[in-house]
């Protein structure tokens, strides 16, 4: 019984539609940017404004949220399944958390 509890205590919350839809854009481009590495939300909103296709399709895929919002979107997203990328909190420096995207292998792809 306690495992059933700390199993239901530790389940993510149910993600809105809104989020899951901005997610399922984000979160791949976000694993293009930066592979495998450790980002903060200030510094996904610093490359926002450099020139290239980086900084046009996180533009896109934002679109116009600050790096707080989206720092705030991440966190709500923390083992949440929303396509073959997830986020993970991985830290904290002197900006604030730090992110990494990982392979999402879910059973239900396959993919296990």
């Amino acid at each position: 019984k306690v495992d059933a509890l700390t199993a239901e205590r530790d389940r993510p919350p149910a993600l809105r539609a809104a989020d899951r839809e901005v997610l399922a854009k984000l979160l791949p481009v976000l694993a293009g940017v930066f592979g495998d590495g450790r980002f903060s939300a200030w510094e996904v909103a610093d490359r926002v404004s450099r020139p290239g296709i980086e900084g046009v399709n996180l533009r896109l895929v934002l679109g116009g949220r600050s790096a707080h919002a989206l720092g705030k979107l991440l966190a709500r997203a923390i083992g949440a399944d929303v396509g073959p990328v997830r986020i993970v909190r991985d830290g904290r420096d002197a900006g604030g958390v730090l992110w990494r995207c990982v392979a999402n292998k879910s059973p239900f792809r396959g993919d296990a």
